[in-house]
């Protein structure tokens, strides 16, 4: 009896340190997640968000008393509210199957990209990737912020264009329309 007691006692000393172990992990691996630059959310494709960063949660502007964690319907409909135009790009809103265009339920894609229009007139690039989840398909969703990219990279066409224009002799009148395309371009909401 005293052996066993012996051995029980070791066996919650060596659980113990497992546990312990295990959250360390568990403290390291959320430290790393939340300080990436991108936004990152991890779907199971039956509509349940297994996890995300801090980062996804601000570009997403996801209040914390949003409760999306049991069931992502409510945290995609959110999402898709920002977007300049719900009906293109992101099909998150279906409640229990999280798929991008033309993918089927339970079968993500290798990888898949898009570049995001939001109503407040940022500029957010996704990319998806699959993911195996011990036996289990799921996805890795990431986000970034490309405003200022974009932004630049039209400016230099929109100059590019105008210097053509002017190299080639074109009419005043011609590249004034491509000076006022480009201002437009850069500001959708003029």
């Amino acid at each position: 009896s005293h052996a066993l007691a012996e051995e029980l006692k070791e066996g919650q000393n060596a659980l113990m340190v497992l546990a312990d172990s295990a959250q360390r992990s568990q403290a390291m691996l959320r430290s790393i997640l939340d300080s990436t630059v991108d936004g990152i959310l991890v779907d199971d494709l039956k509509g349940t968000v297994l996890n995300s960063n801090r980062r996804f949660r601000e570009l997403w502007n996801v209040p914390e008393q949003l409760d999306w964690q049991g069931d992502g319907a409510v945290l995609m409909a959110h999402m898709r509210a920002q977007l300049r135009h719900p009906a293109s790009g992101l099909r998150l809103d279906q409640p229990a199957q999280l798929t991008l265009p033309g993918v089927q339920r339970g079968v993500p894609p290798e990888t898949e990209y898009e570049v995001l229009q939001l109503k407040d007139g940022r500029v957010i690039e996704q990319h998806t990737r699959a993911l195996r989840l011990g036996s289990e398909p799921g996805r890795l969703w990431s986000f970034r912020d490309i405003t200022e990219r974009t932004s630049i990279e039209q400016r230099e066409q929109a100059r590019r264009h105008v210097l053509e224009l002017l190299a080639t002799g074109a009419p005043l009148q011609t590249i004034l329309e491509s000076v006022v395309l480009g201002v437009e371009a850069a500001n959708e909401d003029m």
